[in-house]
């Protein structure tokens, strides 16, 4: 919701779980992990945490940075950039996610529509509901749920994510969904379609098809869209600071 909070006086984004004292164990932990991983980030590129709590009818929230602005992709066509603009807000995209990877944060559910571009150009990072704090207890496996249903946004998840290999999933998971943002920026499309396909087929596809060569995505800015988007994580870049190094040579 958007509020008001009256010491400081200003607009925030309140964020709450529906069912107050009733809501269960797996959703408040993962509530509270959000609010810990924010708590950890102060970076422009990521929305600030302000406060947290619960009221006294135990109504769970936090209170952060109202981000008026719009979607990364809706940002960039309605604003009509050229290549050399895409790339130089994706490469500050990447600086916010480096920043979050040095602190111990992976955001594990990166996409256009989580990423807001205010009116002065910046980028704005939002919904760390399904980060994983990697210095912390990680016997907690939020994607995917205690009956075996994924959460996130299949189309940009990684194979390691898509299959649910928790063990797998690590910075450079969200390396790989960088290199999905990247290739959606240059091309307007997604690698794969998987979104009007069965659960296991898409996964399948996600593991195993190859993306989609595109005519005018060639040299240098395909070979590195590709490297982000290898299927096994050792084969990518190690972290989002190499892949914005070299999209900026």
């Amino acid at each position: 919701y958007e509020a008001r909070q009256a010491h400081p006086d200003r607009s925030v984004a309140l964020k709450v779980i529906r069912g107050g004292r009733f809501v269960d164990r797996y959703t408040l932990k993962l509530f509270e992990r959000e609010v810990q991983a924010l708590a950890r980030l102060r970076h422009p590129g990521i929305a600030a945490i302000y406060e947290a709590g619960r009221t006294d009818d135990e109504q769970h929230f936090f209170a952060m940075e109202f981000v008026e602005g719009r979607p990364l992709m809706e940002h960039v066509r309605s604003a009509n950039l050229n290549r050399r603009q895409r790339l130089d807000l994706f490469c500050r995209i990447c600086d916010a996610i480096h920043y979050a990877h040095q602190r111990g944060v992976m955001h594990r559910d990166l996409k256009p529509a989580n990423i807001l571009i205010d009116a002065d150009g910046q980028p704005k990072i939002l919904d760390f509901g399904l980060a994983r704090i990697t210095d912390a207890e990680l016997s907690l496996d939020a994607s995917r749920t205690a009956i075996g249903r994924i959460q996130g946004t299949l189309a940009y998840m990684s194979p390691e994510q898509a299959r649910g290999d928790s063990g797998e999933i690590d910075t450079r998971s969200d390396v790989y969904t960088l290199g999905i943002i990247l290739y959606e920026l240059l091309t307007d499309r997604l690698p794969y379609e998987v979104m009007n396909l069965p659960l296991p087929r898409a996964v399948e596809a996600i593991c195993t098809q190859a993306p989609r060569r595109i005519a005018d995505l060639a040299g240098d800015i395909e070979t590195i869209a590709l490297k982000a988007l290898e299927k096994e994580p050792q084969a990518r870049y190690a972290g989002a600071a190499a892949l914005a190094e070299d999209v900026q040579r």
